[in-house]
């Protein structure tokens, strides 16, 4: 982590600020460092044209809240190591604040890499653009998907030939569960190739 030039800094700003450039695989590492330190302030992500594209708010090297890409907290936070991409990042610190929900960065890099490692199977089984139908056979959900509501809705999409990532846009849900679930459709017979 590099520090800001002093030239680049506010008068106003009370805490220090770093920032730099994030590799393929660079978030997670970013994040263990913060943890470490118990660092509280705003991790500002931004693609590879200077668009912000996430926020997370730490409090003592833990998550507070993540947004990305209309999702929020775990779910977002989950989507950005499941889908990363490079671009650079700004860590401006905040004053500590105390509060019981704040989530352990550890456990959620460890959930997040693991959602990645699947996605990426799944991914291989069921391409991005994959179009698929449906079949004689009743759908049933993911053992471990929990929301009827997502179900439900992505089954019309991914039943009427919506692509997986067609789906994950329309849902606003990490590729991680829309991929398991397409993929436990196919590997029950309830969903086929178009």
């Amino acid at each position: 982590l590099s520090s800001l030039d002093a030239a680049a800094r506010t008068p106003e700003a009370a805490y220090d600020a770093r920032s730099g450039q994030l590799d393929f695989f660079g978030l997670p590492a970013l994040m263990q460092s913060l943890a470490e330190e118990a660092q509280s302030g705003i991790l500002t992500l931004k693609d590879v044209r200077g668009q912000i594209s996430s926020e997370i708010v730490l409090r003592r090297g833990k998550m507070k809240s993540c947004e990305t890409g209309g999702l929020q907290d775990e779910e977002a936070f989950f989507r950005l190591l499941e889908r990363p991409v490079p671009g650079s990042y700004l860590f401006t610190q905040q004053a500590h604040e105390e509060g019981k929900s704040f989530k352990e960065i550890r456990p959620l890099c460890l959930e997040g890499m693991r959602r990645y490692d699947e996605l990426q199977q799944t991914s291989a089984f069921i391409p991005d653009d994959a179009r698929l139908k449906d079949t004689d056979v009743r759908p049933e959900h993911h053992p471990d998907e929990l929301d009827g509501i997502f179900v439900n809705g992505l089954w019309k999409l991914a039943s009427g030939g919506s692509t997986p990532l067609e789906c994950e846009a329309a849902l606003t849900v990490g590729g991680y569960r829309v991929r398991r679930q397409i993929a436990y459709w196919v590997e029950s017979g309830a969903l086929t190739s178009a």
